[in-house]
């Protein structure tokens, strides 16, 4: 083994430690929560809209539906029942990381967008750019320094 290869363990350990032992794990699915929530954008950029919708984001019976419900229509929230959003899961692997959920047939309204539902499932659980670049500035950034000045 070389010093190199002793570096970059310890590298790995400490970003291991850092996602592990912080908030991070919580604020990268709660970041994604809101965002879909909020504006019906996924990773990618792109706003979600239903095979079936017409002038909005939902089909005009799911609509009326979400109004009879006073639930939130100015754009797709992935949130009717809850249970979408409280399966994520965020798993520390070899590579970084992996954001999952439960998403049952919910690409099967998305196929005109996403042909694969892997695709819909990658886009929909993926942080944009600039929420990565907030990670990396607020989150790890200040405690890589810390851990590796201490």
């Amino acid at each position: 083994m070389t010093l190199n290869d002793i570096k970059i363990q310890s590298f790995s350990k400490v970003i291991n430690d850092i996602f592990s032992h912080s908030n991070i794990q919580s604020f990268v699915l709660e970041t994604i929560r809101k965002r879909i929530y909020q504006s019906g954008i996924v990773g990618s950029g792109q706003k979600l809209k239903t095979d079936k919708s017409r002038s909005f984001d939902y089909s005009d019976a799911t609509m009326k539906l979400k109004d009879w419900f006073n639930q939130r229509n100015e754009n797709v929230t992935l949130n009717d029942t809850g249970a979408f959003y409280n399966s994520f899961k965020f798993t520390l692997n070899l590579f970084g990381f992996e954001i999952d959920a439960n998403f049952k047939d919910i690409h099967n309204n998305f196929t005109m967008l996403y042909p694969s539902k892997a695709e819909f499932e990658k886009d929909v659980m993926s942080l944009t750019d600039t929420e990565i670049d907030n990670l990396m500035e607020t989150k790890i950034l200040p405690q890589l320094i810390e851990k590796l000045i201490i």
